[in-house]
């Protein structure tokens, strides 16, 4: 399999090229994109350390290692050459900056990972109502989805009454499955907006049958876009980016490039 970029694709997986295009990237992390040596080859010195004293630390590094691999064959350029900047909650962005820039997004949970990676169809400060942070306004979340302990407390914390009553009506064994549906909506808004889960989950109000924003809390929904989908078994994920519809394509790597 090339790792070349041709046409250009990842994997033989054609990818975005202009503003307004959208690749979202499931990848299981027990079958890595690369060996896990070339992938934890690629980190900076800072991604090392902060692997080093991670408790999961092998886990961020194969998944950082994995973004630089995919930002690489958007950018032309080594994985190692690409410099990360972090908003102030966090959230990494490339460096430098540019007009039209390159957005993305990470999320993991479990062996599961999910990277959106698309171009800014706008100048900074003009994506919506709320503005634009410098990290960009792409957000997305992964959850595999079992058992919760505590579920009832998370549905009184995170969902508003009308998402309560919705639960309230589901089957017993389907409960948690759609508050995670309902979660990961709500972290994926969080993410684009640069502050993950210090958002006010209960502040936001999603309809899972179309799947949209009903209600958010410092912007108009009808100017948020939504895509709610399942990757593999038991894993649900989200994604959430404002302005017009993008052409969103799902990608799943379910083989390692060799």
């Amino acid at each position: 399999i090339s790792l070349g970029v041709k046409g250009p694709s990842v994997n033989s997986h054609p990818i975005a090229q202009f503003p307004g295009e959208i690749d979202l990237w499931h990848c299981d992390m027990r079958s890595p994109l690369l060996p896990q040596s070339a992938l934890l080859a690629y980190l900076s010195n800072d991604e090392r350390q902060r692997m080093e004293t991670y408790r999961k630390g092998l886990t961020f590094g194969l998944c950082r290692g994995t973004l630089r691999h995919l930002l690489s064959q958007y950018l032309d350029t080594d994985p190692q050459a690409i410099a990360l900047g972090y908003a102030p909650h966090g959230k990494p962005y490339l460096l430098p900056q540019t007009e039209l820039g390159l957005e993305f997004s990470l999320s993991h949970s479990g062996d599961q990972l999910v990277c959106a990676i698309g171009f800014r169809r706008g100048p900074l400060g003009t994506d919506t109502d709320q503005g634009s942070s410098v990290a960009g306004l792409l957000g997305v979340d992964i959850e595999c989805i079992k058992p919760l302990g505590d579920l009832d407390g998370l549905i009184q914390r995170c969902l508003t009454p009308s998402e309560q009553e919705t639960l309230t009506a589901c089957p017993n064994d389907e409960r948690a499955a759609r508050f995670f549906h309902y979660w990961v909506c709500k972290e994926a808004y969080g993410k684009a907006i640069g502050i993950g889960l210090g958002v006010s989950f209960g502040a936001i109000a999603v309809d899972l049958t179309a799947p949209r924003f009903v209600q958010l809390p410092a912007a108009s929904p009808a100017t948020w876009q939504l895509h709610l989908w399942q990757p593999a078994d038991s894993v649900v994920a989200a994604l959430a980016y404002p302005g017009s519809p993008a052409t969103v394509r799902f990608h799943s790597v379910t083989e390692p490039m060799l």
